[in-house]
């Protein structure tokens, strides 16, 4: 007799009894958070330093102290590496963190890191975009119609990049090698925040609010329903679900930014929201002057008992090729790294299929139905 596999099928809902609550990370800020899928590193900005926390923000550690005065503005992990940037340069870790070696330093400070494709990319404040195909060995600078360089957010849908800089959403569809301003019929106002909900693109910045397009940015419509503010500082997807910092707390929204709902509940006055990341049920955000929160994502989930061969993955891990067995020949099957980022979205119209993904790493393949979506991990190793 076949063991029976608990696989928990969610309805994306937020909980809306969690509140927010501050970790005891000692820190005045976190521009940017990110994650290995088991720890959670901040760049804690000016003067603060870098800190690490494995038990999802309830004790922290500074594992490498850089020097006082300067500040650290982008955190990444990508393939057993965490790379990160700052007035301090550009520098990489192979242990988490405790140890750091730098890498040729880019033009400026480094903004933002990406991985996409063999790629890592990097976002720099001055320098423009850079690439490296070796995990940060050697960098290319690949600016060629980017005309400003200030490259602060990179983000991808799939097969195209985008960079959030200081005038306008600029895209690519050759890795870099080429980029056209995609927001000129809006005005190319200064974004600092881009992500892509596995349907939109979204786009926002200081004092222009939020718009979206749902064709790679041929066409824009501006979204702020539900916002008190157009002073957009930070954009997360977790699924299909988007989350925004602003300058009036947090927000989120489920219909690809069509409108917004407040999720400021448990902060003790109005923060300015900077930066977020999420492992599993849990969501960190950093607070200008505040500090890092952290809150419990879904809520009203549904758990059902089904056969093991109701829904399988395998073989898992993979060597990149891998087949997915659904309980119905009618489902969406999405395919995120564990940033939230979409590597592959197709419709199954058979019980099995057959996919193939490219590159090492750790995903999380959602199987959407009418019954709800069912998530599970998947981990490639060519």
């Amino acid at each position: 007799m076949k063991k029976l596999l608990l696989i928990t099928i969610v309805t994306l809902t937020i909980n809306a009894n969690a509140q927010w609550t501050q970790t005891t990370c000692p820190v005045a800020e976190a521009v940017c958070i990110s994650t290995n899928d088991t720890s959670f590193f901040a760049a804690t900005g000016y003067g603060g330093g870098f800190y690490a926390t494995q038990d999802s923000g309830q004790t922290w550690a500074a594992p490498f102290t850089f020097p006082t005065g300067q500040y650290i503005v982008a955190v990444f992990n990508s393939d057993s590496y965490l790379y990160m940037g700052g007035s301090v340069g550009n520098y990489r870790s192979a242990d988490g963190g405790n140890t750091w070696n730098q890498m040729p330093t880019l033009v400026e400070e480094t903004y933002s890191y990406m991985k996409f494709g063999s790629y890592i990319f990097a976002g720099t404040y001055g320098g423009g975009v850079y690439r490296s195909s070796d995990s940060g060995n050697t960098w290319s600078v690949y600016n060629n119609g980017l005309f400003n360089s200030y490259a602060v957010a990179l983000s991808h849908d799939g097969s195209s990049i985008y960079a959030a800089t200081g005038n306008g959403l600029f895209k690519s569809t050759n890795m870099g090698g080429n980029w056209l301003d995609v927001t000129l019929s809006v005005g190319s106002p200064l974004f600092d925040a881009v992500t892509f909900d596995g349907t939109y693109i979204i786009v926002g910045g200081p004092y222009c609010g939020v718009f979206r397009s749902s064709d790679g940015g041929s066409t824009w419509v501006a979204a702020n329903s539900g916002l008190t503010t157009t002073d957009i500082r930070a954009l997360y997807t977790v699924g299909e679900t988007i989350f925004l910092g602003s300058a009036s707390g947090s927000y989120y929204s489920i219909d690809h930014g069509a409108t917004w709902v407040d999720y400021n509940s448990g902060f003790t006055g109005i923060y300015y929201i900077e930066s977020y990341c999420a492992i599993g049920s849990t969501l960190l955000c950093g607070a200008i002057s505040h500090g890092i929160w952290k809150r419990e994502l879904v809520g009203g989930l549904g758990i059902h008992e089904i056969s093991e061969s109701a829904l399988m993955i395998y073989p898992n891990p993979s060597n990149g090729e891998f087949t997915i067995s659904l309980p119905t020949d009618n489902a969406e099957i999405r395919i995120t790294d564990i940033l939230g980022q979409q590597i592959l979205k197709t419709q199954a119209t058979q019980k099995t299929t057959e996919l193939r993904l490219d590159n090492n790493g750790v995903y999380i393949v959602y199987v959407s139905t009418k019954q709800g979506t069912a998530k599970r991990k998947l981990v490639v190793n060519r």
